[in-house]
């Protein structure tokens, strides 16, 4: 890895943005403008869950599932979301300090700037797998996100009442790589 840090030093400018996105399947209320939870009607969109479990406490995980009773439980897709992070160069460098180099190739001298690029996109979803750049090793941005962002969907996309998670949809990670040689 020691060709990659002299390479990254080296450049005038440097930076990696990582982008997170994540849908999750589950139960929802919905609320207007107000904030006050109710049932649209006109929405084809939206399915009713009528789930015989949907009062219990080990319904889906996550969320609160305190249902307001006099309006319906929606089950579909829960938006959370998307969120980026930039790494400086000094960042990034402080975080391949920390990597094992022995889990890690390094680049070769003969590399055009794509296959620099690439390489450094796949060195950094490795550090986040391992868990060296905290936060998104486990796939989970739903626990680092405002839950009152999170939209559920029918025909369009409502602000939610409550939720409760059944499963994950959708994770994507997508890295960018910034640079420009010094």
């Amino acid at each position: 890895m020691e060709n990659l840090k002299k390479f990254i030093e080296d450049a005038k400018d440097f930076s990696v943005t990582v982008n997170v996105s994540e849908e999750m399947y589950g139960s929802f209320q919905v609320i207007d403008e107000n904030g006050k939870c109710y049932s649209p009607k006109d929405d084809k969109g939206l399915r009713v869950d009528n789930s015989e479990y949907l009062y219990d406490d080990s319904y889906g995980f996550s969320g609160g599932g305190e249902w307001d009773k006099n309006e319906d439980v929606y089950i579909g897709s829960i938006l959370i979301p998307e969120q980026s992070i930039i790494y400086s160069k000094d960042e990034f460098l402080e975080y391949l300090e920390e990597c094992d180099p022995d889990d890690f190739d390094d680049i070769e001298d003969n590399w055009s700037k794509d296959e620099i690029k690439d390489f450094i996109e796949e060195t950094t979803l490795t550090m986040i797998e391992e868990g060296v750049i905290e936060g998104y090793e486990n796939e989970n941005l739903w626990g680092e996100a405002d839950c009152d962002e999170f939209r559920g969907c029918g025909s369009r996309e409502y602000e939610i009442y409550d939720y409760v998670f059944h499963e994950q949809s959708t994770y994507d990670v997508d890295i960018l790589t910034n640079w420009q040689d010094g």
